[in-house]
Parts: structure tokens; C-alpha cells; sequence
């Protein structure tokens, strides 16, 4: 069971979970924003479904952000660095791919001409 404590402010909330195994409860404080998204994609069976949690603070499915991730991912290790170049219509969609797949947001944007942006991101940061 989640326990939640919004003393922080209103853009926080601090949520207590039960540690594995006894112990002290762990404690995480999150964005409002994060909470939202998770409650919104939490079914009437208490279960979250992910791929509405993953559009909701994406823009894009599940299903969109893999196949752009398989795409423009390091062939010989998806943790690898990424070197890509991209159609500009698309480059939102990858951009949340490296973010979802690689737990960071920091990207190098080099355009490639008028219709297309070289991508390139630092590998899993997570």
C-alpha cells in the first residue's frame, strides 16, 4: 500500500512504500505532475496500465516509442551512446525514446540539412 504526505508544496508529494523484506518504509518525493499521470493511468483494479502512464507524459504509445528506439538504438548494445540522424517530423519521438529507454534527458541536436537532425545522447544513465 502507497502512502502519501503532500507537506512539501503543491508540486511535490512525498510517497511512503513498505520496505522489501521489514525494515523502515522507503520514502521518495515526486513531482505533482508524475503523480497525476500515474493516478490517471490507474485502473478501477488498482493496476497501472503503462502504456496509458507512458502516453500521458510522453505524447506517444508505447508501442511508437519502441519501434523509434529499435530504429536509432546502438546496434551492438541498446546501453550504448546513440549517433543517429532523424527526420525532423520524428524528432520529438525520438527524443522521448532516449529519455524512456536510457533515464536521461540531455541530448546533442546537430541539423542535417532542412528535413533531417543528427541525434545523439550519452547511453543508460539510469
Amino acid at each position: 500500500m502507497l502512502t502519501t504526505d503532500n507537506k512539501v508544496n503543491l508540486d511535490e508529494v512525498r510517497i511512503s512504500m513498505p520496505a522489501e523484506g521489514g525494515g523502515d518504509p522507503v520514502q521518495v518525493v515526486v513531482s505533482r505532475s508524475v503523480v497525476d499521470a500515474i493516478t490517471a493511468a490507474t485502473g478501477p483494479d488498482g493496476k497501472l496500465d503503462i502504456g496509458i502512464y507512458t502516453k500521458s507524459v510522453t505524447g506517444f504509445d508505447d508501442g511508437e516509442i519502441r519501434s523509434m528506439f529499435e530504429k536509432i538504438q546502438n546496434k551492438e548494445h541498446w546501453k550504448n551512446p546513440i549517433d543517429a540522424v532523424v527526420p525532423n517530423h520524428r524528432l520529438d519521438l525520438a527524443k522521448a525514446a532516449i529519455t524512456y529507454f536510457h533515464a536521461d534527458d540531455q541530448f546533442t541536436l546537430t541539423p542535417k540539412g532542412p528535413l533531417a537532425t543528427r541525434i545523439q545522447s550519452r547511453g543508460y544513465m539510469a
